[in-house]
């Protein structure tokens, strides 16, 4: 677990050159990358404090049913983006290829008299270049938490806020496997919408 936490660490310590803001107080230091919408704190020794990663995504159908499942997508898309955020394999690749073709064509026309050839060549020269560029985003998150969960009903849409830290982290590590709790559901959807709703841990302000 040490390892892994460390490997998180030197990770996120690297990527977060790349942040847009960075502040400093007197026992952290946070990074954060506004437009990915994710934020990690650092402790003076460079060991991870937290890291939080949120998404906000538009609900279709503001029922039950379609702000869960707008729920569902933002959280797995905020986990996206921390796992974005620690590291990404981009490649590029470039393709040029040259085309030679001649081609020929000959004829006879002959009289009572005499005959005649012809002969005609032609050729066609190609040439083409194709480049292509991919990014792949790959990682392990240990002791992810939903720490909110908001859905506004004027801008019909919801926002997950997602985190791990020294807490969840531990926690993690000491459960083999995690059970899974079924997501809230209703039997009867409401239609049209449901008002605003927030739900929020109550130690969101440890992350």
């Amino acid at each position: 677990m040490k390892i892994a936490l460390f490997a998180i660490t030197l990770l996120l310590a690297a990527t977060g050159l790349r942040a847009e803001d960075t502040r400093q107080d007197s026992s952290s230091l946070l990074l954060s990358d506004p437009v990915l919408g994710v934020e990690v704190r650092l402790a003076d020794n460079g060991q991870l404090l937290s890291a939080t990663s949120s998404y906000s995504h538009p609900v279709d159908f503001p029922d039950r049913r379609g702000i869960n499942k707008a729920y569902i997508v933002a959280e797995e898309k905020a986990k996206a983006q921390l796992v974005r955020f620690m590291s990404q394999d981009v490649s590029t690749h470039r393709v040029v290829s040259e085309v030679d073709q001649a081609a020929e064509k000959a004829s006879r026309s002959r009289t009572a008299d005499r005959s005649s050839w012809s002969k005609d060549v032609a050729r066609t020269a190609q040439e083409s270049l194709t480049e292509t560029s991919s990014s792949l985003a790959h990682g392990t998150l240990n002791g992810v938490r939903i720490l909110s969960r908001v859905y506004d009903e004027a801008g019909e849409q919801v926002t997950v806020v997602i985190g791990i830290n020294q807490k969840s982290l531990k926690a993690a590590a000491q459960i083999a496997h995690q059970p899974e709790s079924p997501a809230p559901y209703s039997a009867v959807d409401s239609f049209p919408g449901l008002r605003s709703e927030v739900v929020v841990v109550t130690d969101f302000q440890e992350f």
